[in-house]
Protein backbone atom coordinates (compact mmCIF):
# COMPACT_ATOMS: atom_id res chain seq x y z
CA UNK A 1 0.00 0.00 0.00
CA UNK A 2 1.78 3.59 -0.98
CA UNK A 3 1.62 5.89 1.93
CA UNK A 4 -0.60 8.58 0.85
CA UNK A 5 -3.45 5.37 -0.02
CA UNK A 6 -2.66 4.38 4.30
CA UNK A 7 -4.09 8.30 4.87
CA UNK A 8 -6.28 7.64 2.71
CA UNK A 9 -8.12 4.82 4.67
CA UNK A 10 -9.40 7.35 7.46
CA UNK A 11 -10.82 5.80 10.55
CA UNK A 12 -14.59 5.97 10.68
CA UNK A 13 -15.21 5.61 14.40
CA UNK A 14 -15.04 9.37 14.94
CA UNK A 15 -17.94 9.20 17.32
CA UNK A 16 -16.04 6.65 19.79
CA UNK A 17 -15.36 8.24 22.96
CA UNK A 18 -11.92 7.32 23.84
CA UNK A 19 -11.23 5.45 27.11
CA UNK A 20 -8.88 3.07 26.65
CA UNK A 21 -7.24 1.76 29.73
CA UNK A 22 -3.59 2.79 30.44
CA UNK A 23 -1.02 0.87 30.43
CA UNK A 24 1.51 0.16 33.12
CA UNK A 25 3.74 3.03 31.36
CA UNK A 26 1.09 5.43 30.77
CA UNK A 27 0.18 5.38 34.58
CA UNK A 28 2.89 6.65 35.69
CA UNK A 29 2.46 9.53 33.37
CA UNK A 30 -0.27 10.22 36.00
CA UNK A 31 1.39 11.93 38.62
CA UNK A 32 2.31 15.03 36.10
CA UNK A 33 -1.55 15.72 35.74
CA UNK A 34 -1.89 18.03 38.34
CA UNK A 35 1.32 19.76 37.00
CA UNK A 36 0.08 19.60 33.55
CA UNK A 37 -3.50 21.23 34.54
CA UNK A 38 -1.98 23.90 36.05
CA UNK A 39 0.33 24.89 34.20
CA UNK A 40 -2.16 24.89 31.05
CA UNK A 41 -4.87 27.25 33.52
CA UNK A 42 -1.70 29.40 33.62
CA UNK A 43 -0.32 29.83 30.04
CA UNK A 44 -3.47 28.48 28.04
CA UNK A 45 -6.79 30.10 29.56
CA UNK A 46 -8.28 30.55 26.07
CA UNK A 47 -8.26 27.07 25.35
CA UNK A 48 -11.91 26.15 26.37
CA UNK A 49 -12.37 28.85 23.55
CA UNK A 50 -11.65 26.90 20.42
CA UNK A 51 -13.34 29.47 18.32
CA UNK A 52 -10.53 32.08 19.77
CA UNK A 53 -7.84 29.48 19.42
CA UNK A 54 -8.25 29.42 15.43
CA UNK A 55 -8.10 33.00 14.87
CA UNK A 56 -6.04 33.95 17.35
CA UNK A 57 -3.40 35.00 15.28
CA UNK A 58 -5.51 37.03 13.04
CA UNK A 59 -5.40 39.76 15.11
CA UNK A 60 -2.98 42.69 14.14
CA UNK A 61 -1.03 43.16 17.11
CA UNK A 62 -1.46 46.34 18.58
CA UNK A 63 0.19 45.89 22.16
CA UNK A 64 3.18 47.84 21.33
CA UNK A 65 4.97 44.33 21.63
CA UNK A 66 8.81 45.09 21.41
CA UNK A 67 9.31 42.65 18.56
CA UNK A 68 6.68 44.42 16.35
CA UNK A 69 8.29 48.36 15.76
CA UNK A 70 6.90 48.76 11.91
CA UNK A 71 3.34 49.22 10.60
CA UNK A 72 1.64 47.22 7.79
CA UNK A 73 -0.52 49.26 5.57
CA UNK A 74 -4.07 47.55 4.86
CA UNK A 75 -4.40 47.53 1.23
CA UNK A 76 -7.85 46.42 -0.39
CA UNK A 77 -8.46 44.81 -3.67
CA UNK A 78 -9.54 47.39 -6.32
CA UNK A 79 -11.96 46.45 -8.76
CA UNK A 80 -12.52 43.29 -6.21
CA UNK A 81 -15.98 41.78 -7.17
CA UNK A 82 -15.18 41.92 -10.84
CA UNK A 83 -11.91 39.64 -9.67
CA UNK A 84 -13.95 37.78 -7.04
CA UNK A 85 -11.30 38.81 -4.39
CA UNK A 86 -14.15 39.26 -1.82
CA UNK A 87 -14.94 38.42 1.48
CA UNK A 88 -17.95 36.48 2.34
CA UNK A 89 -19.80 39.56 3.05
CA UNK A 90 -18.97 40.36 -0.43
CA UNK A 91 -16.81 43.19 0.37
CA UNK A 92 -13.40 44.11 -0.99
CA UNK A 93 -10.91 40.91 0.26
CA UNK A 94 -7.08 42.66 0.74
CA UNK A 95 -3.87 42.18 2.82
CA UNK A 96 -1.53 43.77 5.23
CA UNK A 97 1.70 45.24 3.23
CA UNK A 98 5.09 46.05 4.83
CA UNK A 99 8.31 47.05 2.54
CA UNK A 100 11.65 47.39 3.46
CA UNK A 101 12.95 50.83 3.20
CA UNK A 102 15.51 49.29 1.45
CA UNK A 103 14.59 48.42 -1.48
CA UNK A 104 14.39 43.99 -1.27
CA UNK A 105 13.47 41.35 -3.79
CA UNK A 106 13.04 38.86 -0.91
CA UNK A 107 9.46 38.19 0.03
CA UNK A 108 7.51 36.33 2.54
CA UNK A 109 3.31 36.04 1.86
CA UNK A 110 1.89 35.31 5.48
CA UNK A 111 -1.74 33.59 4.91
CA UNK A 112 -4.16 34.67 8.25
CA UNK A 113 -5.63 31.51 10.12
CA UNK A 114 -8.95 31.47 11.19
CA UNK A 115 -10.99 28.17 11.02
CA UNK A 116 -13.31 27.61 8.65
CA UNK A 117 -17.42 27.14 8.34
CA UNK A 118 -18.94 24.05 6.90
CA UNK A 119 -23.49 24.70 7.09
CA UNK A 120 -25.36 27.60 7.87
CA UNK A 121 -24.88 27.46 11.50
CA UNK A 122 -21.54 27.83 11.90
CA UNK A 123 -20.70 30.13 9.02
CA UNK A 124 -23.55 32.71 10.36
CA UNK A 125 -21.91 32.41 14.29
CA UNK A 126 -18.87 33.66 12.62
CA UNK A 127 -16.97 37.00 14.27
CA UNK A 128 -17.23 39.86 11.67
CA UNK A 129 -13.63 40.06 11.28
CA UNK A 130 -13.79 36.40 9.65
CA UNK A 131 -16.74 37.11 7.15
CA UNK A 132 -16.01 41.28 6.10
CA UNK A 133 -13.07 43.38 5.63
CA UNK A 134 -14.80 46.00 7.23
CA UNK A 135 -13.38 45.42 11.24
CA UNK A 136 -10.13 45.45 10.13
CA UNK A 137 -7.80 48.35 11.40
CA UNK A 138 -5.54 50.67 8.96
CA UNK A 139 -2.54 49.75 10.58
CA UNK A 140 -1.20 46.59 12.21
CA UNK A 141 1.74 44.97 13.82
CA UNK A 142 2.98 41.16 14.14
CA UNK A 143 5.96 39.99 15.74
CA UNK A 144 7.87 36.92 15.18
CA UNK A 145 8.76 35.81 11.78
CA UNK A 146 7.49 38.95 10.60
CA UNK A 147 9.35 41.28 13.01
CA UNK A 148 11.62 43.87 11.42
CA UNK A 149 13.80 43.73 14.32
CA UNK A 150 17.34 42.72 13.45
CA UNK A 151 17.51 39.88 15.33
CA UNK A 152 15.05 38.36 13.32
CA UNK A 153 17.05 36.90 9.92
CA UNK A 154 13.84 37.59 7.99
CA UNK A 155 13.65 41.20 9.33
CA UNK A 156 14.59 42.75 5.89
CA UNK A 157 12.25 40.89 3.65
CA UNK A 158 8.90 42.64 2.08
CA UNK A 159 6.32 41.30 3.63
CA UNK A 160 2.40 40.28 2.49
CA UNK A 161 0.02 39.98 5.11
CA UNK A 162 -3.11 38.39 3.88
CA UNK A 163 -6.45 39.06 5.57
CA UNK A 164 -8.67 35.71 6.14
CA UNK A 165 -12.53 36.72 5.53
CA UNK A 166 -13.65 33.96 2.86
CA UNK A 167 -14.11 30.81 6.01
CA UNK A 168 -13.17 28.37 3.13
CA UNK A 169 -9.52 27.69 3.53
CA UNK A 170 -8.27 29.35 0.85
CA UNK A 171 -9.91 27.66 -1.65
CA UNK A 172 -13.74 28.37 -2.26
CA UNK A 173 -14.97 29.36 -6.06
CA UNK A 174 -18.52 29.57 -5.07
CA UNK A 175 -20.63 33.11 -5.51
CA UNK A 176 -22.78 34.51 -2.63
CA UNK A 177 -26.25 33.96 -5.62
CA UNK A 178 -24.96 30.29 -5.47
CA UNK A 179 -25.09 29.92 -1.81
CA UNK A 180 -28.82 30.10 -1.10
CA UNK A 181 -30.02 31.34 2.19
CA UNK A 182 -26.50 31.39 3.56
CA UNK A 183 -25.76 34.41 1.06
CA UNK A 184 -22.32 33.80 1.67
CA UNK A 185 -19.24 34.42 -1.01
CA UNK A 186 -16.94 32.09 -0.93
CA UNK A 187 -14.15 33.00 -3.19
CA UNK A 188 -10.90 32.08 -1.35
CA UNK A 189 -9.41 30.67 -4.15
CA UNK A 190 -9.33 33.81 -5.74
CA UNK A 191 -6.86 35.88 -2.94
CA UNK A 192 -3.93 34.46 -4.07
CA UNK A 193 -4.05 35.61 -8.13
CA UNK A 194 -5.31 38.81 -6.62
CA UNK A 195 -2.11 39.54 -4.51
CA UNK A 196 -0.10 38.39 -7.25
CA UNK A 197 -1.60 40.57 -9.69
CA UNK A 198 -1.59 43.37 -7.21
CA UNK A 199 2.26 42.72 -6.74
CA UNK A 200 3.03 42.16 -10.34
CA UNK A 201 5.87 44.19 -10.79
CA UNK A 202 7.63 43.20 -7.32
CA UNK A 203 6.88 39.18 -7.62
CA UNK A 204 8.39 39.48 -10.92
CA UNK A 205 11.47 40.47 -9.88
CA UNK A 206 11.49 38.24 -6.65
CA UNK A 207 14.59 36.26 -5.84
CA UNK A 208 12.75 34.56 -3.15
CA UNK A 209 9.35 34.15 -1.67
CA UNK A 210 8.30 32.22 1.35
CA UNK A 211 5.06 31.31 1.66
CA UNK A 212 3.72 31.17 4.98
CA UNK A 213 0.79 30.94 7.47
CA UNK A 214 -1.09 29.32 10.17
CA UNK A 215 -4.04 27.17 11.06
CA UNK A 216 -6.23 27.67 8.55
CA UNK A 217 -3.73 29.55 6.47
CA UNK A 218 -1.48 26.37 6.88
CA UNK A 219 -3.86 24.58 5.02
CA UNK A 220 -4.10 27.73 2.55
CA UNK A 221 -0.03 27.09 2.19
CA UNK A 222 -0.83 23.59 0.49
CA UNK A 223 -3.67 25.28 -1.34
CA UNK A 224 -2.26 27.84 -2.60
CA UNK A 225 1.42 26.83 -3.18
CA UNK A 226 0.86 25.48 -6.99
CA UNK A 227 -0.55 28.77 -7.88
CA UNK A 228 2.29 30.67 -6.49
CA UNK A 229 5.06 28.08 -8.04
CA UNK A 230 3.53 28.45 -11.37
CA UNK A 231 3.89 31.56 -11.47
CA UNK A 232 7.23 32.73 -9.67
CA UNK A 233 9.48 29.80 -9.97
CA UNK A 234 11.04 30.27 -13.10
CA UNK A 235 12.82 33.48 -11.52
CA UNK A 236 12.67 32.87 -7.94
CA UNK A 237 13.15 30.23 -5.10
CA UNK A 238 9.76 29.64 -3.46
CA UNK A 239 9.70 27.93 -0.45
CA UNK A 240 6.59 26.88 1.98
CA UNK A 241 6.18 27.03 5.96
CA UNK A 242 3.16 25.77 6.94
CA UNK A 243 1.91 26.46 10.69
CA UNK A 244 -0.78 24.09 12.03
CA UNK A 245 -1.87 23.01 9.21
CA UNK A 246 -1.29 19.67 9.36
CA UNK A 247 -4.34 18.35 10.48
CA UNK A 248 -5.31 14.51 10.50
CA UNK A 249 -8.08 13.13 9.39
CA UNK A 250 -7.36 9.88 11.05
CA UNK A 251 -7.53 10.32 14.38
CA UNK A 252 -10.90 9.59 16.50
CA UNK A 253 -12.35 12.40 18.09
CA UNK A 254 -11.83 12.00 22.19
CA UNK A 255 -15.61 12.92 22.59
CA UNK A 256 -18.65 11.52 21.06
CA UNK A 257 -20.12 15.22 20.70
CA UNK A 258 -17.29 16.51 18.72
CA UNK A 259 -17.00 17.26 15.30
CA UNK A 260 -14.33 15.78 13.49
CA UNK A 261 -12.10 17.89 11.31
CA UNK A 262 -12.91 15.42 8.47
CA UNK A 263 -16.38 15.79 8.80
CA UNK A 264 -16.07 19.32 8.81
CA UNK A 265 -14.00 19.29 5.71
CA UNK A 266 -16.28 16.70 4.39
CA UNK A 267 -19.15 19.34 4.07
CA UNK A 268 -17.09 22.63 3.71
CA UNK A 269 -15.49 21.44 0.88
CA UNK A 270 -19.02 20.90 -1.17
CA UNK A 271 -20.50 24.31 0.62
CA UNK A 272 -17.42 26.17 -0.86
CA UNK A 273 -17.38 24.44 -4.09
CA UNK A 274 -13.56 24.18 -2.91
CA UNK A 275 -10.46 23.86 -5.16
CA UNK A 276 -7.85 21.73 -3.11
CA UNK A 277 -4.84 20.67 -5.01
CA UNK A 278 -5.40 19.27 -8.83
CA UNK A 279 -2.38 16.67 -7.94
CA UNK A 280 -3.84 15.69 -4.88
CA UNK A 281 -7.52 15.75 -5.90
CA UNK A 282 -6.96 13.38 -9.43
CA UNK A 283 -5.23 11.02 -7.07
CA UNK A 284 -7.55 10.90 -4.70
CA UNK A 285 -10.29 11.10 -6.78
CA UNK A 286 -13.91 12.70 -6.45
CA UNK A 287 -14.69 11.42 -3.77
CA UNK A 288 -12.16 11.53 -1.47
CA UNK A 289 -10.74 15.45 -2.27
CA UNK A 290 -11.40 16.66 0.84
CA UNK A 291 -8.41 14.52 2.39
CA UNK A 292 -6.24 16.99 0.55
CA UNK A 293 -7.06 19.79 3.23
CA UNK A 294 -5.03 17.11 5.32
CA UNK A 295 -1.04 18.27 5.64
CA UNK A 296 0.08 14.91 6.07
CA UNK A 297 -2.33 13.43 2.46
CA UNK A 298 -1.57 16.66 0.58
CA UNK A 299 2.34 16.32 0.70
CA UNK A 300 2.98 13.30 -1.65
CA UNK A 301 1.30 15.59 -3.52
CA UNK A 302 3.53 19.29 -3.61
CA UNK A 303 3.52 21.07 -6.87
CA UNK A 304 5.51 19.03 -9.77
CA UNK A 305 9.08 20.22 -9.75
CA UNK A 306 9.00 21.22 -6.24
CA UNK A 307 11.47 19.90 -3.90
CA UNK A 308 10.04 18.62 -0.56
CA UNK A 309 13.64 20.15 0.78
CA UNK A 310 11.93 23.63 0.34
CA UNK A 311 9.16 23.16 2.79
CA UNK A 312 9.28 22.82 6.49
CA UNK A 313 6.33 21.70 8.37
CA UNK A 314 5.70 23.37 11.96
CA UNK A 315 3.29 21.18 14.24
CA UNK A 316 2.59 21.20 18.06
CA UNK A 317 2.06 17.14 18.75
CA UNK A 318 -1.20 18.34 21.49
CA UNK A 319 -2.49 20.77 18.63
CA UNK A 320 -4.78 23.08 20.97
CA UNK A 321 -7.28 23.36 18.47
CA UNK A 322 -7.77 19.53 18.07
CA UNK A 323 -7.14 19.22 21.91
CA UNK A 324 -10.30 21.91 21.88
CA UNK A 325 -12.02 20.91 19.27
CA UNK A 326 -12.31 16.99 20.05
CA UNK A 327 -13.65 17.37 23.32
CA UNK A 328 -10.45 16.68 25.55
CA UNK A 329 -11.54 18.72 28.91
CA UNK A 330 -9.27 19.57 32.30
CA UNK A 331 -8.79 18.33 34.34
CA UNK A 332 -6.45 15.72 32.43
CA UNK A 333 -6.87 12.55 33.75
CA UNK A 334 -5.96 8.57 32.21
CA UNK A 335 -8.29 8.23 29.20
CA UNK A 336 -7.18 11.98 28.54
CA UNK A 337 -3.81 11.55 29.11
CA UNK A 338 -3.97 8.66 27.07
CA UNK A 339 -5.90 9.84 24.48
CA UNK A 340 -3.09 12.73 23.90
CA UNK A 341 -0.25 9.91 24.08
CA UNK A 342 -2.01 8.47 20.71
CA UNK A 343 -2.47 12.02 19.44
CA UNK A 344 1.31 12.76 19.56
CA UNK A 345 1.86 9.30 18.32
CA UNK A 346 0.05 9.75 15.00
CA UNK A 347 1.71 12.62 14.74
CA UNK A 348 5.06 11.94 14.72
CA UNK A 349 4.32 8.79 11.99
CA UNK A 350 3.10 10.67 10.14
CA UNK A 351 5.98 12.74 9.45
CA UNK A 352 8.00 9.26 9.07
CA UNK A 353 5.04 8.14 6.25
CA UNK A 354 5.54 10.91 4.58
CA UNK A 355 9.13 11.26 4.76
CA UNK A 356 8.97 14.90 5.92
CA UNK A 357 12.62 15.92 6.93
CA UNK A 358 12.44 19.47 7.39
CA UNK A 359 9.84 19.58 10.52
CA UNK A 360 9.63 21.24 14.21
CA UNK A 361 7.31 19.60 16.41
CA UNK A 362 7.10 19.88 20.01
CA UNK A 363 5.10 18.29 22.49
CA UNK A 364 3.18 21.14 23.50
CA UNK A 365 -0.18 22.39 23.87
CA UNK A 366 -0.20 25.24 21.46
CA UNK A 367 -1.83 26.24 17.89
CA UNK A 368 0.24 28.31 15.81
CA UNK A 369 3.55 29.36 16.64
CA UNK A 370 5.99 31.08 14.22
CA UNK A 371 4.36 34.53 15.46
CA UNK A 372 3.59 34.21 19.03
CA UNK A 373 6.23 31.35 19.93
CA UNK A 374 8.71 31.95 17.37
CA UNK A 375 11.86 32.52 20.35
CA UNK A 376 9.50 30.20 23.36
CA UNK A 377 9.49 27.08 21.94
CA UNK A 378 12.16 24.85 21.95
CA UNK A 379 13.28 20.98 21.06
CA UNK A 380 17.40 20.38 21.69
CA UNK A 381 17.76 23.81 23.04
CA UNK A 382 17.14 24.67 19.61
CA UNK A 383 14.04 27.46 19.28
CA UNK A 384 11.40 27.36 16.52
CA UNK A 385 12.71 30.25 15.28
CA UNK A 386 16.04 28.87 15.25
CA UNK A 387 15.32 26.01 13.36
CA UNK A 388 13.03 27.58 10.49
CA UNK A 389 16.17 30.05 10.10
CA UNK A 390 19.00 27.21 10.11
CA UNK A 391 16.30 25.47 7.41
CA UNK A 392 15.82 28.33 5.25
CA UNK A 393 19.22 30.32 5.17
CA UNK A 394 22.07 27.51 6.18
CA UNK A 395 20.18 25.18 3.49
CA UNK A 396 20.06 22.75 6.26
CA UNK A 397 17.95 19.53 6.43
CA UNK A 398 16.01 20.23 10.05
CA UNK A 399 14.36 17.42 12.23
CA UNK A 400 13.46 18.27 15.24
CA UNK A 401 10.90 15.79 16.79
CA UNK A 402 9.71 15.75 20.38
CA UNK A 403 10.15 11.98 21.23
CA UNK A 404 9.38 12.18 24.98
CA UNK A 405 5.95 10.44 25.54
CA UNK A 406 4.20 12.61 28.28
CA UNK A 407 1.77 15.09 26.84
CA UNK A 408 3.35 18.77 27.60
CA UNK A 409 6.69 17.05 28.04
CA UNK A 410 8.73 19.60 26.42
CA UNK A 411 9.99 21.92 29.46
CA UNK A 412 9.92 25.04 27.06
CA UNK A 413 5.85 24.74 26.56
CA UNK A 414 5.32 25.27 30.36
Amino acid sequence: MMHHEYWALARSDHDHVFSKPLSSHQSDYLQVASTMNRSIKILYPALCLGALLSFVNSIPNTSGSKQATDEFDLILFKNAVARNATCNDGSASGYYLWRNPVPSTKWIIYLIGGGLCYDFKTCKSRPAQLTSSAPWPKTGTWSGILSSDPSNKFHDFNKAVVIYCTSDLYSGDKPRTASGLLDFDFHGSYVIPALLDDLNTDMNAASEVLLTGGSAGGIGVFMTLPTLHERLSSHARVRALPDAGWFLTTMPTYSKDAVPISKQLQKGMPLWNGQPPARCRLALGEKNAWQCYSGPIAFPFLPQGFSSSDIMVLKAQTDAWTVSNDGVKQPFAGAEITWLMELAAEVRETFVLDKAVNVFSANCLYHTAEVMFWDQVKINGTTLGDAVQQWYFGNQTTTLVDSCLTPLCNPSCV
